[in-house]
């Protein structure tokens, strides 16, 4: 429960962090010029979007979605392969700061659930100690 509180805080903090940084950005070039604050604000977002989409499809596909119903059905007896390892957990993260900082109309709370499952899975087969991880 609080790794998952841990990975809902890094998630908010660098979305914050990059739409921060967006708009400090875009306000300050948009001084001088309406159109290439556009510009730069839209090649920012399409950065942002492409980065998670690149990740996602490249080395998580598993990943792909909200996650709630690849959940469900996992809960209900689908063992889809890849549903829950480490770099699903990664994807899932880079995934929902990418498209949320990007600005689409994406919510956290579905792939929240998923990020979820994935690290009590982590933990429940023995990740504290496969993964090396000191809890204390």
């Amino acid at each position: 429960m609080t790794s998952t509180g841990l990975a809902v805080v890094l998630i908010n903090i660098f979305v914050e962090n990059f739409v921060g940084w967006k708009y400090s950005l875009t306000f300050r070039i948009i001084q001088s010029s309406y159109v290439i604050g556009f510009i730069v604000y839209t090649v920012i977002n399409l950065a942002l979007v492409f980065s998670s989409v690149f990740i996602i499809t490249q080395f998580a596909p598993t990943a792909a979605g909200s996650g709630i119903s690849e959940i469900k059905g996992y809960l209900n007896g689908i063992d889809t392969r890849g549903i829950l390892l480490f770099r699903t957990l990664i994807g899932k993260i880079s995934g929902s700061i990418g498209f949320v900082g990007g600005g689409l109309a994406l919510g956290k709370e579905g792939p929240l659930v998923h990020t979820g499952v994935c690290i009590a899975s982590l933990f429940g087969q023995g990740g504290s100690t496969k993964y090396h991880l000191r809890l204390i």
